[in-house]
Parts: C-alpha cells; sequence; structure tokens
C-alpha cells in the first residue's frame, strides 16, 4: 500500500517544470510514430459497435464489453471511467459513483475487493488490452458482496474463453509542465480443443508533480492587527510498474472447464516534497512587523510494492442449463517504505524518519449453485469465506512498534429470479454475513463480532419494447479499512495539507438502507431508434458513517534546545451520526440522422445530490460531494475520410461549488470546477489503429476552509476573522497511442 496521504476535499495537481529539451523528446517521438504509421493508411469499413447494455436480471446494471471498451480513443482503463456518466475518478485513482465521494464504490476485479484491506485500486497505469469487460452497479444483489453503498464496477481481465488476441502497444502521455507516462503493453492468447490461454502484460514508467498553495489569514480586534502566513508545496513522484495479467484453461470434458487467471502488479516508487513557509504578523496600530520563513524537505521511498490475485476456478455445467462453480484466491502483497523529513531553514532545524515494513494477505473460496426451476425461474445459493491478514512494523528513532489485524469473514446467500410474464422480473435475495475483527493482543477492545443480514429486493416492469420501470431495496454495509484501524500515529510534515496520520481501533462498521426508483425510455423517431432518455431516484440512509477527519493536536517537539508543546494537524477516520444521502440520476443520448452527412451522438447526463449529517451544525454536506454535476459530450464518426479520425468524441463536465463540513471544528467552501476531455481514433489498416487523448483542460481546484473559532483567553484579544485558503494548480495532459494487431 502507499502511505500517500490526501484531504478527502483535495484533489492534488501534477504540475512540473518542463525543460524544453525533455519537450521537444516527447514530440519528436509522437510525431515519428505518427509519420510512419500514417503511410499505411487505407479506407476501413466501419466496425459495428455494440450499444450501451442492460443485464436482463438487473436494471441498474450497465455493462460494456470489449467492443465498447475498445472503440474510442481511450488507452486506459481509468480515462474509460472518467468519462462515464456518473463515475469519478480522483488524482489518487480513487473511483466514486453518484458524487458519494471515496469509500462508497466497491471495485471488485475478477470477483475480489481490492479496495478491501486499504482502499488501493490497481487501476492508474491498466491497459484497456488487460480488460475484457466492465459493469457498472448502480444498486445491489445477494450474490455480490453486500459492500457497495453507492454501487459496485466490476472489472474483468482478459478471458481465455474470449477472442484470441495478439496485440502489441505502445502510450506516451505528457503535459507541458513535465509530468509524463510511458507505456509499452503486449497481449498473446491461443486456444485448442481442451486448452485455451491469454495473457496481457505492460511495464509504465511516469513522473507526476503537484503544487499546492495555502495561506492563512486571522484579523484580530476588528482589523486592527492581523496575521497572514503563506506556504507552498512542491511534490515529485517517480514510478515504475509492470503488470501481468491473464489465464489458462483447460476442459478436461465438455461439462467442465478449470481456469487460473490473475492478476499482478510490481510498482518500486519514490517521493518528494519540498515545502515553503512565510508568516507575517502586522501590528498597524503599534507600527509592528515581524515577518518568519522556514523550509522543509520530505522524501519518500518504497521497495517494489508488488501484488499478486490468482484464482483458480471450476465450472461445471448441470443437467437441465444449471451451473455448479468452485472457486478458490489469495491477493498478497507486500512493501518496504522509507519516510524522511528535514528542516532546511528557519526555527526548527531538526527531522524526523519513518521505516515501514507492511505484508498483508486475503485469501477466499466460494462456491455457487444456479439452476432454473422451470422456464420462468431460476434459483442461486453459495457460499463464501474470506481471512484478511495485515501485519505491520514500524521503525522510529530506535524504537519498533509492530501492529497485526486479522478480519475473518463468512457469507451464506439465496437468490431468487422470477419473471411471471414478459413484461415483469422479480430479483428477490437474502445475504448473511458473520464478521470478526481481532485486533492486536495488546488492545483494550478484544475480538469483535458483528452479523449482518442484508435484504434486497428488485421489480423491474417492461409494458413494451420501448420503456423499463425499475424499484430496488437493499441494505449494504461498508467495514473500516486496515489502515484506518492501526493505533500508531505516522508523522508527516504535520502541517495543513500534509497532516500525520492516525489510526482508530474502535472504528464501527458503517451500514445503509438504499432505495432505487428509475424509468427508461428509447427515443423512437418514425421507425429510427433514435436514442434513450433515462431516469433514476435513489436515497441512502447510514449508520455509523466512516468519514475523514481533519483536527490539530499538541505533541511536544524539539526546538533545538528543548522539548515544547507544538500544534500540528493529524488526519484520521471517525464514525460520524446518522447520514442522509439522496439524488436524481438523469441523461439522454440522441442520435442524428445518418441523412445530416455525419453520425453524430449527442449525450447529457445530470447528477443531483444531497446529504445531511445528523446533529451537525449547518453546513452539514458531506465533503466530497457536490451537489450538482453536469456531462456534456458528442461522439461522431467519419469513416475516416482524409485526415479526420474514423471516431472522435469529446466531454465537459461541470461541477457545482457548495459549503461543506469537513469536521465540527472546521467547513469549507468549494469552488466549481469544470473539466474538458477529447478523445480520437484512426483505424491506418486493418491490424492498426491510432489513438490520441486531451485531457484535464480546467480551471485549478481553490478552497476556503472557515475554522470555529474558540473563545479566547481572559484579557487575551479575541480572534474575529479567520480563513485558510487552498488551491492545487490544473495542468492539462496529451496522450497518444499506436497499436499493432498480429
Amino acid at each position: 500500500m502507499h502511505f500517500f496521504c490526501y484531504l478527502p476535499y483535495s484533489i492534488v495537481l501534477l504540475t512540473p517544470a518542463y525543460p524544453l529539451s525533455r519537450m521537444t523528446l516527447h514530440l519528436s517521438a509522437v510525431i515519428s510514430i505518427l509519420a510512419s504509421s500514417m503511410a499505411q493508411a487505407a479506407e476501413l469499413p466501419e466496425v459495428k459497435v455494440l450499444a450501451e447494455a442492460e443485464s436482463v436480471a438487473d436494471a441498474l446494471t450497465t455493462s460494456y464489453d470489449r467492443a465498447n471498451l475498445t472503440h474510442e480513443g481511450d488507452g486506459d482503463l481509468v480515462e474509460f471511467l472518467r468519462r462515464q456518466p456518473g463515475v469519478s475518478v480522483d488524482s489518487n485513482g480513487y473511483l466514486s459513483l453518484r458524487g458519494m465521494g471515496a469509500g462508497y464504490t466497491q471495485v471488485l476485479v475478477n470477483g475480489q475487493q481490492v479496495n478491501a484491506l486499504n482502499g488501493d485500486v490497481m487501476l492508474d497505469g491498466i491497459s484497456m488490452d488487460m480488460i475484457e469487460r466492465v459493469e457498472i452497479v448502480r444498486g445491489a444483489s445477494a450474490s455480490d458482496s453486500g459492500a457497495g453503498i453507492a454501487g459496485t464496477i466490476r472489472i474483468f481481465t482478459r478471458q481465455a474463453t474470449g477472442p484470441v488476441e495478439r496485440k502489441a502497444s505502445i502510450r506516451t502521455s505528457f503535459s507541458p509542465r513535465g509530468a509524463f507516462h510511458h507505456q509499452a503493453s503486449l497481449a498473446a492468447g491461443g486456444r485448442s480443443v481442451q486448452l485455451e490461454w491469454q495473457i496481457n502484460a505492460s511495464v509504465a514508467n511516469s513522473e507526476k508533480k503537484s503544487d499546492t498553495l495555502t495561506h492563512e489569514h486571522q484579523d484580530i480586534i476588528g482589523g486592527e492587527e492581523f496575521v497572514n502566513s503563506y506556504s507552498s508545496q512542491k511534490g515529485l513522484v517517480r514510478t515504475t510498474q509492470a503488470m501481468l495479467a491473464g489465464e489458462v484453461a483447460v476442459r478436461p470434458s465438455r461439462q467442465d472447464r478449470i481456469g487460473l487467471s490473475w492478476t499482478a502488479e510490481l510498482l518500486p516508487e519514490k517521493r518528494r516534497t519540498e515545502g515553503d513557509f512565510r508568516y507575517y504578523y502586522e501590528a498597524p496600530a503599534y507600527d509592528y512587523l515581524y515577518e518568519y520563513r522556514s523550509r522543509w524537505q520530505a522524501r519518500e521511498t518504497a521497495s517494489p510494492f508488488w501484488t499478486i490475485m490468482p484464482t483458480l476456478r471450476w465450472d461445471h455445467q448441470l443437467q437441465g442449463g444449471g451451473l455448479l462453480q468452485a472457486e478458490v484466491g489469495s491477493r498478497q502483497s507486500g512493501s518496504k517504505q522509507s519516510y524522511r523529513y528535514q528542516a532546511l531553514e528557519g526555527g526548527f532545524l531538526g527531522g524526523n524518519g519513518e521505516d515501514i515494513r507492511q505484508r498483508q494477505r486475503d485469501y477466499h473460496t466460494g462456491l455457487k449453485w444456479v439452476q432454473p426451476l422451470g422456464s420462468a425461474m431460476r434459483l442461486t445459493m453459495g457460499g463464501q469465506l474470506r481471512t484478511e491478514r495485515s501485519g505491520t512494523t514500524y521503525f522510529e528513532e530506535g524504537e519498533t512498534f509492530s501492529e497485526k489485524l486479522k478480519r475473518n469473514t463468512s457469507a451464506a446467500y439465496t437468490q431468487l429470479n422470477w419473471s411471471p410474464s414478459a413484461q415483469w422480473n422479480v430479483e428477490t435475495g437474502l445475504r448473511h454475513e458473520r464478521i470478526e475483527l481481532t485486533p492486536p493482543a495488546d488492545s483494550e477492545l478484544g475480538r469483535r463480532r458483528q452479523n449482518l443480514w442484508l435484504p434486497s429486493l428488485n421489480i423491474g416492469y417492461s409494458p413494451n419494447a420501448q420503456q423499463r420501470w425499475h424499484v430496488q431495496l437493499a441494505k449494504t454495509y461498508r467495514a473500516p479499512k486496515f489502515d484506518d484501524l492501526m493505533a500508531h500515529v505516522r508523522e508527516r510534515e504535520g502541517n495543513f495539507t500534509q497532516p500525520d496520520l492516525g489510526g482508530n481501533p474502535s472504528l464501527r462498521n458503517e451500514t445503509a438502507t438504499g432505495l432505487e426508483l428509475g424509468f427508461t425510455q428509447a427515443l423512437i423517431q418514425g421507425e429510427r431508434n433514435a436514442g434513450q432518455f433515462k431516469l433514476n431516484l435513489f436515497a441512502r440512509n447510514i449508520s455509523n458513517g466512516l468519514t475523514k477527519q481533519l483536527t490539530q493536536y499538541t505533541t511536544e517537539g524539539w526546538n533545538g534546545e528543548a522539548m515544547v508543546p507544538m500544534e500540528r494537524w493529524i488526519l484520521t477516520t471517525v464514525n460520524r451520526g446518522n447520514t442522509r444521502i439522496w439524488g436524481l440520476e438523469t441523461g439522454v443520448r440522441y442520435d442524428l440522422p445518418k441523412s445530416t452527412g455525419l453520425p453524430l451522438s449527442l449525450r447529457a447526463d445530470l447528477i443531483l445530490t444531497q446529504s445531511r449529517v445528523a446533529g451537525q451544525a449547518s453546513p452539514s454536506r458531506l465533503m466530497g460531494q457536490s451537489p450538482a454535476v453536469l456531462d456534456l459530450g458528442f461522439d461522431a464518426t467519419t469513416q475516416g475520410h482524409g485526415m479526420l479520425p474514423d471516431r472522435f468524441g469529446a466531454t465537459l463536465r461541470l461541477e457545482a461549488g457548495y459549503k461543506s463540513r469537513v469536521n465540527p471544528e472546521l467547513w469549507g467552501k468549494i469552488k466549481p470546477l469544470a473539466t474538458l476531455h477529447l478523445n480520437s481514433l484512426w483505424k491506418l489498416d486493418s491490424s492498426t489503429r491510432l489513438r490520441a487523448q486531451l485531457s484535464g483542460l480546467g480551471n485549478d481546484w481553490r478552497s476556503t476552509f472557515y475554522p470555529t473559532i474558540t473563545p479566547p483567553a481572559p484579557n487575551e484579544p479575541e480572534v474575529v476573522a479567520q480563513t485558510m485558503q487552498m488551491r492545487t494548480k490544473r495542468f492539462w495532459s496529451a496522450a497518444i497511442m499506436l497499436e499493432k494487431d498480429f
């Protein structure tokens, strides 16, 4: 895992200083690729692309197959998801649905919860060649884990059952200020009567930079005296990533298939952060001015962080169309990290350091039985066992701290799908999970157990081929990440933008009851299907909500002569009171008639979200939840006439500003955001494609925070105004990718 602290309301921008020579080098490489490839360009027939399809069993599931994933200009999975309605991706690669913020969305890779232990998701840098199918589920069902409060994103890597692919691709992206990402991918596969296999590999090298400015201002005694402090923070992350995914399967009989699939990642990483702090105190009434300046530097290195996720699955076809499925798998990860902080200038010329060794293990088994009960009914039953272990050792100033956690989860579920007529579809299920958490031996909390009953009901009604109504009621939950349960405080800079990281062993599971109401209508113009209109209302009532809290605390620090009390910032996870989230999703897609000369599809999607934390002072909205998100875009097909791309599109995302309470002592005002993404695809010949992207065009992230003012001590001046402003610069990036089939 990565110990990179981020605020849930602050997105880190990558803004490097880019030398002209390096820019020339990147542009030269891109021009060479274009020149050599365009020489082979030929007129190609248009490939039929499958439209977004909804699952028959679940009207709230949108599925994207290989055709959907590869017919646009997207070169990696994150860029594809970023453009989908209701999906947000922050700068750390965390996914969220419906604007609910990080943590509420469950991410499954080949059925495994990749964000169960620590929240990290292996998505940044994943080539689209590795992905077989993506499903975005805005509801819940008993057969899935009950951990998706906002919904679930299911990601399936390339399977051996699909079409055999042999492909190589190279992709490069860069920003005008120096960030870059270079990636090479290779896909190979084969098939015989009893053996089939598909392997995908990629290697990537990237450099990211960040630039954050913070300004704190105080007025004292009606503006007679005031204090200003300014801090700038620049960060650099260099990463090399190697990934391997695939499957090998055998068919010992016509009814049986045994497949071994895996996803592996190797990720060495280096981080460097430099800060500059200036403090001014001025009292005009007394003709007094005081100035203080300091500089600091932090470095963090990680030995190759590694993760491997193998899964062995047996599928056996039963008589009558039934299926028996058994699965066993694991997720193993580990890393060694070193963190060093040093003050370079100022009154505090000291530093601190910490070394961390971590190992996490996740084992799971599952058994699933699906049996049709006549032509209109299907029964699904199954069970799952999961064991999660985390061991972390901290080495700090000659002292050693070790923490171990273990969580066992056993689940049993049953689900019935019934279609009483061609118009109606009913899915009802019940899932029971027993969760047992074993904290460290020296913890006073002791072993904790919880039994969760998670019912779900999904009803779909289609009065005709153009309309569909659906309603769903389900209960879901979210368990704390292991990092949040660790009691040890990990010191970072201790400032507002890079606070210390604190654990909270007393955290409880978060539970939610959700309601979905939706309607879909096909747009018919004459005899032509011209598009689709959809509307969905959703609501969540959450108990023991898990949320990040940023507060100040006092600790002792060395000032060069003696230990003195010091004020520092710390970021921890806490349980809040009951939280209500409700919202609306609506969207329309309209395809212009071909008689216009340019096949063009227009789309607009709007998400309205509201939230309220019980007993919390206004504004009580959750941080990270914009009240309105509007996506406007188009997709065009040109058949590759002249120099025009065969397919291109654009998406403009507008996010409304809002006020939110970070915690009871701090609330913030978030400025509106606007982001533009462009993508295009050239089919150079029958086996060669060129993809290009331009993303991140938009305004900077700006936030203003207002700490709650505490009553002053006797005979002390009263603080009448206090603000803290943060600006994180945004920069755009361009990417180009060349693919070749063999």
